[in-house]
């Protein structure tokens, strides 16, 4: 199950729980239905609420709120309920609802790691720290390129950019401008990501690295045993008593570090297959080659001869931004 569906799950089943306890207030149960149709339930909400709102005040009076919750569709609630949600609503006695007051009190309570999480996230858009994030800080951030519909072509990138600021606003008022308690946005992963995931992106301070699970003694399983360890993923399995699958654990070190063999090749003699230089495969040019044996060489460079699959013939004379490809081999020729 994808990580969407799976948190959709435990929030229906957390809510299903609270409209079944008697103990749970009005305004939870009320919360907790809206929240029944997903994550995104309370924005729904919020964007009926607006709707609702024909002048545009930012304010419900009482038959609006009626009306708005009879729309929504929550009908298990009946005039009397309705009204006493109102009126916890309406803590100033005033007569109607401000549209951020009623976010602030429908969304569940968050705890102080989710609320650090927000404050930063919306530093981070908000660089005039004017307590706004303006449609213009949203474009330096929010790269559409990466859309499903931009990419087929579907749709053009004012588009994709006018769907996001949807996610923020209700239809017919996306005007870019967006408060830290206003504000209310879906959250779309394009793959099985997880809440820790979400922080570690806006948080900016986590390096992964790649990593390989060794199993060993193997020598004490059945074959259908490792043929079931074989299935798991990043694994390899050996057994260091006897030496087993040492070259297949080799060989996935090397493919997970991303390195490159390159050998040398003196002129008038065989390739030096016993020491070869090392290379990311990010930064494998010829100059890279050469700055990683002395950076004077590439004073001196003129050409290289370069063997191997890099080379569209062999050799193949290469300037220093010609890339290499692992296990090529290289010939210096320096300036005379």
């Amino acid at each position: 199950m994808a990580a969407t569906a799976r948190s959709d799950a435990e929030l229906k089943k957390k809510c299903k729980a609270i409209i079944a306890d008697k103990n749970s207030t009005l305004l939870e149960k009320f919360r907790a239905q809206c929240l029944m149709r997903g994550a995104s339930g309370i924005k729904e909400l919020g964007r009926t609420f607006r709707i609702i709102d024909d002048d545009r005040s930012g304010s419900l009076e009482k038959s609006e709120f009626h009306k708005c919750v009879k729309d929504f569709g929550l009908t298990q609630f009946d005039t009397k309920q309705i009204d006493e949600l109102f009126s916890e609503f309406d803590k100033d006695n005033s007569g109607s609802i401000d549209y951020e007051e009623f976010l602030v009190k429908m969304r569940p309570p968050l705890n102080n790691r989710r609320l650090d999480l927000i404050h930063r996230a919306f530093a981070k858009l908000d660089y005039d720290k004017s307590g706004e994030v303006t449609k213009e800080d949203l474009e330096g951030v929010y790269d559409v390129s990466k859309h499903p519909k931009f990419m087929s072509g579907e749709w053009s990138a004012d588009r994709v950019f006018e769907e996001f600021l949807k996610t923020f606003e209700a239809e017919g008022d996306t005007d870019g401008t967006f408060t830290l308690i206003g504000s209310i946005a879906d959250v779309t992963f394009k793959c099985d990501a997880t809440e820790d995931d979400l922080i570690d992106v806006i948080e900016a301070n986590r390096v992964y690295i790649p990593c390989i699970y060794v199993l060993n003694k193997i020598d004490q399983i059945s074959v259908q045993e490792l043929d079931i360890i074989y299935r798991i993923p990043h694994c390899v399995p050996i057994s260091a008593h006897n030496k087993w699958n040492f070259d297949d654990l080799l060989e996935k070190i090397w493919d997970y570090l991303d390195l490159i063999r390159i050998y040398t090749k003196p002129k008038g003699q065989l390739p030096d297959y016993s020491a070869p230089v090392v290379l990311r495969s990010e930064a494998c040019s010829i100059e890279d080659f050469c700055n990683k044996i002395h950076k004077s060489i590439m004073k001196e460079f003129k050409y290289a001869l370069v063997w191997g699959t890099s080379a569209k013939h062999t050799p193949q004379n290469c300037g220093k931004d010609h890339v290499l490809h692992d296990e090529d081999v290289i010939q210096i020729i320096k300036k005379i």
